[in-house]
């Protein structure tokens, strides 16, 4: 790691958890961090489905949906979608039982 990167270690979001911003042009967000020598925080939101980020768009290839059918059948599908502001997660581990498959 570069001497700016600092890596930060087990962050749980929970998507019904929002954290409130005390500046009001900023929106609520999942997790926030102020790095050293920052004025602005990083936030990572979760992006719903139904999100106004994917209104009007044809961005149906990174909306995050619920997989079922034979149409999603021996493909990669996207379960979760991030906004990240100031933030770049290298890696994703789900806890268990979040994810439910049925066949």
């Amino acid at each position: 790691p570069s001497p700016t990167t600092k890596r930060v270690k087990k962050i749980v979001l929970h998507p019904s958890e929002p954290i409130e911003s005390k500046n009001t042009r900023e929106g609520p967000c999942h997790f926030a961090i102020t790095w050293e020598g920052s004025k602005k925080r990083s936030t990572m939101t979760i992006v719903a489905p139904s999100d106004k980020i994917f209104k009007g768009t044809k961005r149906d290839d990174v909306r995050p949906r619920s997989v079922s059918g034979s149409e999603d059948s021996e493909r990669f599908v996207p379960i979760l979608a991030l906004e990240c502001r100031g933030i770049e997660p290298y890696k994703f581990h789900s806890l268990g039982g979040e994810f439910f498959v049925t066949s």
